[in-house]
C-alpha cells in the first residue's frame, strides 16, 4: 500500500463508525429468558382514544400506513404495490451507558479518545443487553413517570446501518397497523435534514410537515393543545439525522423539545451517527437512554435477500455469499444488503468489497441509461463519465457544506447538466406547503458520500500532503463525514 492509501486508511481506521459490524452482533443476539418475560409483560396498555385527538390520529395512520417504498423494491419483489413488509426485517439494538454517565469519564471529558472511554466503562461493567422497537419504551425510571419529564432515547448508527428505515418507517408502519406503541395517540416521525424541520416554531408546524391537515384556529385546536399538555406521554416524535444538521441551525423549539424543556413529558426519539461533537453535544442534554443499532444480525440476511429476491434468484446470491466471509460481513450493513441485491437482481454480478458495490452501481445507472449493459469503468461512454464526476464534485462540496438537501439554485451554480441531473442518482424530495421551490437530494447519504469519495479518488493532485490537509480542512470526526473517509480509503485501495 502506498503512502498516501496508507493516509486515507489510516483516517479510516480513527473514524468512529466502521462499515463491517463487530461481534456485538452476536453478543447482542443473545437476550436473556428473564429479560424477555420481563418485556413482555410490560407493555403498556392500548389506549381509548380521546375525542380532541382521534381525527388527527386516523390521519397520521393513514399517512405512515402509504409510506413510500424505492420503486427498486417493487422491481425486485414483482410487486406493483411494495409495503414496508419487504424491507421490514429485524434490526439488531443494543443498550449503552447513559451519556451523561460517559461525560463524566475523565477520557471523555478532557477531550481524550472516544474508543477509550467506552471501553473503560465496558470494563467497569456497563451493560449492553438487545434492545427491540416493543421494548424502547417500557420500565421508564420513575422519576420520569413521577416528575412528568420527557423521556428522550438518543439512537446512534453508523452510516447505512438502518436507523432512519427503522424509525421514520418501520416503526411508523408498525404503529399505524397497531401493532407497535399503542400507547401513543400521536407520533411524529421526521428528517431533520430538511429546512423546514429545523425551522419549525411549534407543533402545529411539525404536524404540518408530516403532511396532516390540523384544525384551524376555534374550539378544535384548543382541545387538541389542551390534551397535549394534559397528556403529553401519549405524543412521541422521531427526529432523525441529528449528524446531518447542526444543533446551532434549529429553532428555539426544536432545540427546547430535544433538552426536554418544550412539550415537557413527551417521548422523543434522537437519531444520529456516532461522532465526538454529537456525542458531547448530546451529553450535555443528558438524554434518558442511549441506543446503538447494530445492523442484521447474520440469519436475518436470508430472510432479507430472500423477502426481495424471491427464493430462485434469493437462494443463488446466498450461494454466492456463503462463499465469502467479507461480503456476508459487509451485508451485515443494511445498505449495503439493499445494493447487493439490487446489483444481482438487475446485472447478475456478485460485488467482492466495498468500492465495487458503488462502482457496479454506477455502471448500472449508466447501463440503464444507455439501454446496454457496461462492465468497466473505461467502458462507459466518456461524456457519462465526466457526468458522473460532476456530481462527485456537487456531492464533495456540499458534504464540506453539511449540505444534504439542494436547491435548483445549487445545480445550476454547479453548471451540472439535465443529462446528470436525471442519472438516477438525485431525487427530489417532499415538498411542504410553505416550500414552493422543487428541492433536491442524493437517494441516501451513503450514495452522497460514495460519489464525493469517487470524485476525490480522481483528482489528478492526489498526494498524502493532499490528504493531510483534507482531513485538517474537514474534520475527520464529523459526523456526516464519517463513512466518507471509509469509502475513499476503498476506492484508493479495494482490499479495505
Amino acid at each position: 500500500m502506498s503512502s498516501l492509501e496508507e493516509s486515507v486508511a489510516a483516517t479510516a481506521d480513527r473514524s468512529l463508525n466502521t462499515v463491517v459490524p463487530d461481534t456485538r452482533l452476536e453478543e447482542a443476539a443473545e437476550t436473556s429468558a428473564t429479560a424477555q418475560a420481563s418485556m413482555a409483560t410490560s407493555h403498556p396498555t392500548a389506549l381509548t382514544l380521546d375525542p380532541a385527538v382521534e381525527d388527527l390520529h386516523e390521519q397520521l395512520r393513514d399517512k405512515y400506513k402509504d409510506a413510500d417504498i424505492d420503486v427498486d423494491v417493487a422491481i425486485m419483489a414483482e410487486d406493483a404495490s411494495p409495503s414496508v413488509e419487504y424491507i421490514q426485517i429485524n434490526l439488531v439494538m443494543i443498550s449503552r451507558v447513559n451519556l451523561h454517565e460517559e461525560f463524566r469519564n475523565p477520557e471523555f471529558a478532557s477531550g481524550g479518545d472516544l474508543a477509550r472511554a467506552e471501553h473503560a466503562l465496558t470494563e467497569a461493567g456497563s451493560r449492553r443487553e438487545k434492545v427491540t422497537l416493543e421494548s424502547l419504551f417500557l420500565n421508564i425510571p420513575a422519576k420520569i413517570l413521577t416528575n412528568a419529564l420527557s423521556y428522550r432515547v438518543f439512537a446512534i448508527a453508523s452510516g447505512g446501518c438502518g436507523k432512519t428505515t427503522i424509525f421514520t418507517k418501520i416503526a411508523t408502519w408498525k404503529w399505524a397497523r397497531k401493532e407497535l406503541w399503542q400507547e401513543f395517540s400521536i407520533l411524529i416521525a421526521l428528517e431533520l435534514r430538511h429546512p423546514d424541520v429545523r425551522d419549525a416554531k411549534s407543533l402545529w408546524d411539525l404536524l404540518e410537515l408530516v403532511g396532516v391537515d390540523i384544525p384551524p384556529m376555534g374550539k378544535e385546536r384548543i382541545a387538541l393543545r389542551q390534551f397535549v399538555k394534559s397528556h403529553p406521554q401519549q405524543l412521541c416524535i422521531v427526529f432523525d439525522g441529528l449528524d446531518e444538521t447542526s444543533l446551532a441551525k434549529c429553532s428555539r423549539f426544536v432545540k427546547l423539545v430535544i433538552s426536554g424543556e418544550e412539550l415537557k413529558g413527551i417521548r422523543m426519539i434522537l437519531t444520529s451517527r456516532p461522532a465526538q461533537d454529537i456525542l458531547r453535544l448530546c451529553a450535555k442534554y443528558q438524554l434518558d437512554r442511549r441506543i446503538e443499532v447494530i445492523g442484521f444480525h447474520r440469519q436475518d440476511i436470508e430472510r432479507y435477500v430472500l423477502k426481495l429476491l424471491g427464493s430462485i434468484k434469493g437462494a443463488a446470491l446466498l450461494a454466492e455469499v456463503k462463499e465469502d466471509q467479507h461480503l456476508l460481513a459487509m451485508m451485515c450493513t443494511p445498505i449495503l444488503a439493499y445494493e447487493v441485491c439490487k446489483l444481482y437482481h438487475y446485472c447478475q454480478k456478485v460485488p467482492r468489497c466495498l468500492s465495487d458495490i458503488f462502482d457496479l452501481m454506477i455502471l448500472r445507472l449508466a447501463g440503464r441509461r444507455h439501454d446496454t449493459q457496461y462492465d468497466t469503468w473505461l467502458e462507459i461512454p466518456f461524456d457519462v463519465r465526466m457526468q458522473v464526476l460532476e456530481l462527485g464534485k456537487f456531492a464533495f462540496s456540499m458534504l464540506k457544506q453539511q449540505r444534504l438537501v439542494f436547491t435548483e439554485a445549487d445545480l445550476k451554480e454547479f453548471s451540472l447538466s439535465e443529462d446528470a441531473i436525471q442519472l438516477g442518482l438525485l431525487i427530489t424530495t417532499d415538498r411542504s406547503p410553505s416550500v414552493r421551490e422543487k428541492q433536491w437530494r442524493f437517494s441516501h447519504l451513503t450514495s452522497q458520500e460514495s460519489q464525493a469519495a469517487k470524485f476525490v479518488a480522481c483528482c489528478e493532485n492526489m498526494s498524502p500532503q493532499f490528504i493531510v490537509r483534507l482531513v485538517e480542512s474537514l474534520g475527520p470526526s464529523s459526523g456526516h463525514l464519517q463513512t466518507f473517509w471509509i469509502l475513499l480509503a476503498a476506492q484508493l485501495d479495494p482490499s479495505c
